[in-house]
């Protein structure tokens, strides 16, 4: 009777009582541990044990923070895809039919982007330019377009040197080909913060409606001067102009 008690004591209830934890682990609970009292062969099994369960909860822990940052980097794809579409919207639906012209450029001076009615105004084509060096491009292909290409070339070549100012000036574009002529205002301001920081801005606002308008008015009064220049004075006794 006393071996079988011993039997039981030191074999199967150690044994019975891996069994349970082993069970409790399949189900995920992965804080069991035996306690090692000994250092025969039960013992080992359960060193064994525990190193498994360790093992396994390192594992989970890993596949769980995997699991997490994988959601997270859904997330912030998902966030970023929403507001590539709203950034989207606003270039493709705002500013690129907007009637300003607009040039962005960045932090090397490079042309980041351009709107539709800007290629009309210069007679540009916007996949001919993005990317290029715009000191380059306004020597071979804008300067020029201009009637006084010196001035709006220093005017813009300035602000390039000394990126920390808003620049404004009136340019007038000459015509050619399916090119209008044009009356133009350049505002120009320094990109402060975001992608783009160091880089610049460009707008170009279509006055030549306004610049038209006076030109008729100054036609107009030229008109008015000369007429009252050439009015004579008529006497009726004598019959002649005085």
């Amino acid at each position: 009777g006393l071996n079988l008690w011993f039997l039981r004591k030191i074999v199967v209830l150690p044994i019975r009582k891996l069994l349970d934890m082993t069970k409790k682990v399949a189900k995920g609970n992965l804080a069991q541990r035996l306690e090692i009292s000994s250092h025969d062969e039960l013992s080992q099994l359960g060193t064994s044990f525990n190193k498994m369960v360790e093992d396994l909860e390192t594992t989970t822990t890993s596949v769980e923070n995997l699991n997490k940052e994988i959601t997270e980097r859904q997330q912030a794809e998902k966030a970023m895809l929403e507001s590539e579409t709203r950034f989207r919207s606003l270039i493709d639906d705002v500013l690129d039919n907007s009637s300003v012209g607009t040039f962005i450029l960045d932090a090397d001076f490079r042309i980041v982007w351009i709107n539709k009615v800007l290629e009309l105004y210069f007679g540009l084509c916007r996949e001919d330019i993005i990317g290029k060096d715009k000191r380059q491009t306004i020597r071979e292909k804008i300067q020029y377009i201009f009637d006084d290409p010196d001035a709006f070339k220093m005017k813009v070549f300035a602000t390039y040197d000394d990126n920390s100012y808003i620049e404004n000036f009136e340019c007038h574009i000459l015509p050619e080909g399916k090119r209008e002529e044009r009356w133009l205002v350049h505002q120009s301001m320094p990109i402060k913060s975001g992608l783009y920081k160091g880089g610049r801005i460009e707008h170009y606002h279509d006055i030549t409606e306004r610049k038209q308008a006076e030109e008729r008015t100054k036609s107009i009064a030229h008109i008015l001067e000369d007429s009252l220049n050439e009015i004579y004075i008529f006497d009726a006794k004598t019959f002649s102009f005085i």
